[in-house]
């Protein structure tokens, strides 16, 4: 199992939701549930989003993506007159 797998398996049974359920709920096939949860294959960018937003994760939490915030120096600066 993949470390993205292994997220959606946990948080899925943490919610108490077996594959099937989360598979009806986000739109996303069984089979392809499966082969992500068992590492065969990796979801796309839409299919990432559902079972994200089905799961109530950001797709960065799924991915292990850590967002750091930035100190003050380093953000975008506003242009005014």
């Amino acid at each position: 199992m993949t470390p993205l797998g292994e997220k959606i398996r946990s948080k899925r049974m943490n919610q108490n939701m077996t594959q099937k359920i989360l598979s009806e709920k986000s739109g996303i096939s069984l089979k392809m549930l499966r082969n992500y949860e068992l590492g065969r294959n990796e979801p796309g960018a839409a299919a990432l989003s559902w079972l994200a937003l089905t799961l109530g994760v950001s797709a960065d939490w799924l991915l292990g993506i850590e967002v750091h915030q930035h100190h003050a120096e380093h953000s975008p600066k506003l242009l005014t007159k």
